[in-house]
C-alpha cells in the first residue's frame, strides 16, 4: 500500500516538474539521476546540520532527508531554529557546520554552483515582499526580472495556457 502510494506521488511529482520545466535541469525526466547518474529521488538532504551564532546553536546537528513529491512541516515555538533551516535550506544562509544536498548536489561547495541553485529554490516567507500596487502578474514579472530568471513566463504559467494571465491581472 505505502509503495503504491510513494510511486504515485512519484509520478505526479514528474509531471508538476515537466508541466514547471523541472525537466529541463539537467536532471532527466524520469527523475532518476542526474549527468553523473546518481540517484535524486531525494529532494533535500541535510547531514549534521548546525547554525551557530556567536555561542548560541540555532541547529545542532540537523538531519533531515525529504524525497521528491514529500510534503514537510516544521514545528516549533519561537527560537526553535524553524526559519535558520529553512534559509540553510533555500541557500540564503551557510551553516556551520554539516552538508546541504538539493537533488544530489552540495550546496555550499562551490559558490556558482550554490548561486545556480539558489535560483531554482523558490521560497515565500510570512512576510510580504510584494508591491499592494501591482497586479500579481506584475509582481512575478518584476521579480523575475530583478533575480534573472531565464523564461520565467514559462515556467511560471507551465501547461495552463493564458488564462494564467487574465486570472493574475
Amino acid at each position: 500500500m505505502r509503495e503504491e502510494r510513494e510511486r504515485k506521488n512519484e509520478e505526479r511529482s514528474k509531471k508538476k516538474m515537466a508541466a514547471a520545466g523541472g525537466a529541463s535541469s539537467g536532471r532527466g525526466e524520469s527523475g532518476k539521476g542526474s549527468e553523473r547518474g546518481e540517484n535524486i529521488q531525494t529532494a533535500v538532504q541535510l547531514e549534521g546540520v548546525s547554525k551557530r551564532f556567536g555561542y548560541f546553536f540555532a541547529l545542532k546537528s540537523v538531519s533531515l532527508s525529504v524525497k521528491v513529491g514529500e510534503f514537510v512541516a516544521l514545528l516549533g515555538p519561537n527560537g526553535a531554529g524553524k526559519t535558520t533551516l529553512i534559509k540553510i535550506i533555500a541557500t540564503q544562509m551557510k551553516p556551520t557546520a554539516g552538508n546541504v544536498k538539493i537533488f544530489g548536489e552540495n550546496t555550499f561547495q562551490n559558490s556558482s554552483k550554490t548561486a545556480e541553485l539558489r535560483r531554482e529554490i523558490g521560497l515565500v516567507a510570512h512576510e510580504s515582499f510584494l508591491y499592494d500596487e501591482l497586479t500579481v502578474r506584475e509582481n512575478l514579472a518584476f521579480y523575475a526580472k530583478l533575480f534573472s530568471l531565464n523564461k520565467a513566463r514559462e515556467r511560471f504559467c507551465g501547461g495552463c495556457g493564458s488564462s494564467w494571465e487574465e486570472t493574475l491581472s
